[in-house]
């Protein structure tokens, strides 16, 4: 099989390939292209047509699994073979079709994701390693495997305490941390964006795609200088980010206080029928309580961070978890005091473990619960993906699927889903409601001209 040229920019080696095992979940024993297409049970002809088959190579890199696909291109599990014999890896490597070649705006989200992975360095921050083009038109970036679950699936799948709730919530204010101490703004954090990686016993909080990242202090962006559209994810968009897409940190920390409620309320703060009507909530709306069952003073730092002047909520991730870590320490000491109060607390308990337990699940160093022992209420979130929501990240694995229950193929995440188009019926409803939608963002851009004065 001959070898695919490319022409690409390294940003830094991955790792030394850690020996694989035959089973392992990167990689796949598939010797035909039907046999791959019925184990991953594709039915997109386009996408069939130029499958790469495990052990095909592609420019250094050698195909190991196939990962997902939608329109816009694949993602495969592969190898980077050196000219000295060495294998780095495994990687995840997202391949572009060459139908995309002349879209500019793939080009330029692979350069940005490079970019900001060169400039930080956190564990917490996804690693990019190569972004290139083949002869044939390919694009491709070739990024940290990652294995695991975004937030999205595990706030709805499965109960998460107030606790650990802010757990989750510092370990993505790390990563942004990093990023803001780098100079960048992300400008699209949502549950989709945040992972979960599972490596070695381990799990770390992972931030992904920094496709429209823009450097902080830049004042104009050409990738976002489309008249009529706004870059961003409407559920957890800042009012001034719907508004003008020159942002600064303080609207990825709005949009972290968004996650922060849904986590706890089981809710978003704003939904409506169309995105203009979500972003104008975000815009004009109080956030409705979350409910008697949230710490009050959890609920201050919520609301907080949802403030919709940027200048009265917090100006920096330290301050969220300065915050954050209070609250925390605060709900420790308050259980040690009732535990040894009630004689219920073993000196053994685990730092981590010093947390109210969620009903029914007995938390390590906890006796179990009596049967009238009061449990907290505890959220647990069925409600299906939202309307507005863009196409989950795929530059991810999973555990390799049992053969009678083929793997669901997930949609390439690229340029367009973090985008509002205007001009899409679809996302505003009638000619009526764009007119009366219009006339009331005008209204509100006045009125925050005037109270900036």
């Amino acid at each position: 099989m001959s070898k695919t040229h490319v022409k690409s920019t390294l940003v830094e080696l991955p790792p030394e390939l850690i020996e694989l095992i035959e089973d392992s979940d990167v990689i796949e024993d598939i010797s035909s292209v039907d046999e791959l297409v019925e184990f991953h049970d594709i039915n997109d002809e386009k996408v069939i047509k130029r499958l790469l088959m495990p052990g095909a190579p592609f420019g250094p890199y050698k195909i190991l699994k196939f990962v997902a696909a939608g329109g816009m291109g694949e993602v495969y599990a592969a190898e980077r073979q050196m000219q000295d014999g060495r294998r780095l890896g495994p990687v995840a490597l997202k391949v572009i079709s060459p139908e995309y070649m002349d879209d500019w705006a793939i080009s330029e989200r692979f350069k940005r994701e490079a970019q900001i992975s060169r400039a930080i360095r956190s564990p917490h921050v996804t690693r990019v390693y190569e972004f290139g083009q083949t002869q044939e038109g390919h694009a491709f970036l070739a990024m940290e495997m990652l294995k695991g679950e975004e937030l999205f699936d595990r706030m709805y799948t499965r109960r998460m305490s107030q606790e650990e709730s802010v757990e989750v919530v510092l370990e993505i204010l790390a990563g942004l941390k990093a990023v803001h101490d780098a100079g960048f703004v992300h400008r699209d954090i949502k549950p989709e964006n945040v992972y979960f990686n599972q490596r070695d016993g381990l799990e770390m909080v992972k931030l992904l795609d920094f496709g429209i990242a823009k450097v902080k202090d830049q004042r104009s962006d050409p990738f976002l200088s489309v008249v009529g559209k706004i870059y961003g994810t409407p559920e957890y968009i800042s009012p001034e980010q719907g508004l003008n897409p020159d942002v600064d940190e303080r609207s990825d920390l709005y949009s972290v206080g968004v996650i922060l409620y849904e986590l706890l309320a089981g809710r978003l703060p704003f939904d409506g029928d169309s995105a203009y009507a979500i972003i104008l909530a975000h815009q004009s709306q109080a956030p409705p309580a979350m409910g008697s069952s949230v710490d009050a003073k959890l609920t201050k730092i919520v609301m907080k961070a949802l403030e919709k002047r940027p200048e009265e909520r917090y100006q920096s991730a330290s301050d969220f978890q300065d915050d954050l870590r209070k609250w925390l320490d605060f709900r420790r000491d308050d259980f040690m005091a009732d535990s040894a109060h009630h004689g219920r607390f073993r000196q053994d308990t685990p730092h981590h473990a010093k947390q109210t337990p969620m009903h029914g699940v007995p938390s390590p160093g906890l006796s179990e619960p009596s049967e009238s022992s009061e449990a907290p209420p505890v959220q647990i979130f069925s409600r299906p993906r939202r309307r507005h929501q863009p196409t989950p990240h795929v530059s991810t694995i999973s555990p390799a699927p049992e053969r009678e229950t083929p793997k669901e193929s997930k949609p390439l995440a690229l340029s367009d889903p973090s985008v509002v188009d205007p001009r899409d019926e679809k996302a505003h409803g009638s000619t009526a409601a764009k007119i009366i939608t219009g006339v009331i963002i005008v209204l509100v851009l006045a009125l925050v001209a005037w109270l900036s004065l």
